[in-house]
């Protein structure tokens, strides 16, 4: 660990030329799991940081699995200045926890909750997966009842997705695995949002819930193409036109930077057209819609010329509405955002 911690500390060294030029107002520490790391690397990560950009930071998250939480690392991460917990609960279905691979299990995951608010964390994202195989409705609103009364300020709900190469596609490939069918897992969707909302939880992207004000910062900034930085391996990066994703492989990765004092990576220019696209698939996606002036200004292009029959049709099947703004989806869309989004790409 020590040896990754520092790698990722030198491209951070690295990293700096090219952003030198922004200020960083978000810090997200996810993907992997960061809560594996003491607080002792975490201060080293967060001490560099400051020492090589401007920093004013707003949100400081770290996402967390429950068995990794206990009053003496919360109080690390609380003195590092870490403001914003994410906790991967998933679901409060201990035989479903252990199908899906978890360690915790569902008194863990509360517990976890409580020991954070008892350690001042008033900024607790919690994770749920729905459309589990073999789970019933009734499951999931007891899943959703059980997160609510746990009391956090945002809450990011997920369909479960089978993917080809993991064990559960060996799973459903081989037969012993049977995907929840379309019509189901539509009703489970809805069930979700109705639940939440009626909570107080506002959906401000299609699978993420928030109090009033608690909107995640971060995640709101990638969805909007604010420039962005990823650190480590596999993490991926964005700054104007020039995309990075690091290699995906731990000693590769410590390697090249701790070796050759470079940064592993691929880069890739993108044109108008694929900064249009990702534009299109991220801020359809949430409650401010997709802003047809901003696309214009930055790419050029003009989406009610370029992809006026679709558009039209979107409108006329109730999948989309527009405003003075742009175009947003409609409470029919945001069961179809994926197709709604591919459909309007250029």
């Amino acid at each position: 660990m020590d040896e990754m911690v520092q790698a990722m500390c030198k491209e951070l060294q690295i990293r700096a030329e090219s952003f030198q030029n922004e200020q960083i107002n978000t810090i997200y520490f996810g993907g992997g799991t960061p809560s594996l790391l003491s607080a002792s690397h975490l201060g080293l990560l967060l001490e560099t940081i400051h020492k090589n950009f401007k920093v004013e930071v707003k949100e400081l998250t770290l996402e967390a699995n429950p068995d990794d939480i206990s009053t003496e690392s919360l109080c690390g991460w609380k003195s590092l200045g870490i403001n914003r917990l994410s906790i991967g609960l998933q679901t409060f279905q201990d035989q479903k926890l252990q199908w899906m691979n978890r360690i915790h299990r569902s008194e863990d995951g509360k517990k976890s909750v409580r020991l954070a608010k008892e350690a001042g964390f008033d900024n607790i994202s919690l994770d749920l997966i729905y459309n589990i195989p073999e789970s019933s409705e009734a499951d999931l609103e007891n899943d959703i009842n059980t997160l609510v009364s746990l009391g956090p300020q945002h809450v990011s709900a997920y369909s479960l997705t089978i993917e080809p190469k993991t064990a559960f596609g060996k799973q459903k490939q081989k037969g012993t695995l049977k995907e929840v069918e379309e019509e189901a897992a539509a009703s489970q969707f809805w069930l979700v949002r109705n639940l939440l909302n009626q909570a107080g939880f506002s959906p401000y992207e299609v699978s993420n819930f928030a109090l009033p004000g608690k909107q995640a910062l971060h995640n709101t900034n990638y969805w909007f193409q604010v420039p962005y930085l990823g650190i480590g391996p596999s993490a991926h990066g964005m700054i104007g036109q020039r995309r990075t994703a690091n290699v995906a492989n731990n000693q590769l990765y410590i390697k090249s930077l701790l070796n050759n004092n470079a940064v592993s990576e691929r880069i890739e220019m993108m044109s108008p057209t694929d900064m249009a696209n990702e534009m299109i698939l991220t801020q359809l996606r949430t409650v401010w819609g997709l802003d047809l002036k901003e696309l214009k200004a930055r790419t050029g292009i003009d989406l009610l010329l370029e992809n006026e029959a679709t558009v039209k049709r979107m409108l006329s099947r109730n999948l989309v509405e527009q405003d003075a703004n742009g175009l947003k989806l409609t409470d029919v869309g945001v069961l179809l955002a994926d197709f709604v989004a591919m459909e309007m790409m250029v």
